[in-house]
């Protein structure tokens, strides 16, 4: 693909997109499934089901504006996925399973929040203007789940605190 303009900019950016929801409905289907708490699970299988929605809306804003639908790989999503995998490696409680998938659903999230933002600049400025509800309208979701994302992990937190201190009471000599 030749990359001479800013419309072609939009279609690259809109293909890394595309792969990147693709890519997010596996992992969340993952992440619900592995999830320890149930709220985790919860959040993660309705973010799955959300994503979906927003696969087809960049299916629309692909024919909208005339372009291939097609995914380009993203190495940013796929550098987030890794970090699971290192992560596994370690020896770690099942609340801080929960936790660090938080974390990283907030590495997603802001990854695409960026794309979107990018996305709309894009559509404003080159007047694809059909495309902007559909860009808009993913956005407000990214943006609604990064801030449950950050909530639940926040909710999970004191517990995550009681359990570290019941854990160093139990290590300390007394």
């Amino acid at each position: 693909m030749r990359i001479h303009s800013v419309e072609g900019l939009f279609e690259f950016e809109l293909r890394d997109t595309y792969y990147t929801e693709i890519r997010m409905v596996t992992v969340l289907h993952q992440l619900a499934r592995e999830a320890h708490d149930e709220r985790v699970r919860v959040l993660f299988a309705e973010h799955r089901d959300e994503t979906v929605e927003q696969i087809r809306r960049i299916e629309e804003v692909f024919v909208a504006t005339e372009g291939t639908v097609d995914a380009e790989p993203s190495p940013a999503i796929d550098g987030i996925v890794q970090e699971k995998t290192v992560f596994e490696q370690h020896d770690s409680s099942p609340e801080m399973v929960d936790q660090f998938d938080l974390m990283n659903a907030t590495k997603f999230e802001m990854l695409e929040i960026a794309c979107y933002e990018a996305l709309i600049d894009m559509a404003e400025r080159t007047g694809k203007t059909a495309a902007l509800p559909l860009l808009r309208e993913n956005l407000a979701e990214e943006q609604r789940m990064l801030e449950r994302v950050r909530r639940l992990a926040h909710e999970l937190e004191p517990q995550l605190w009681t359990r570290t201190d019941q854990r160093r009471q139990k290590l300390s000599p007394s």
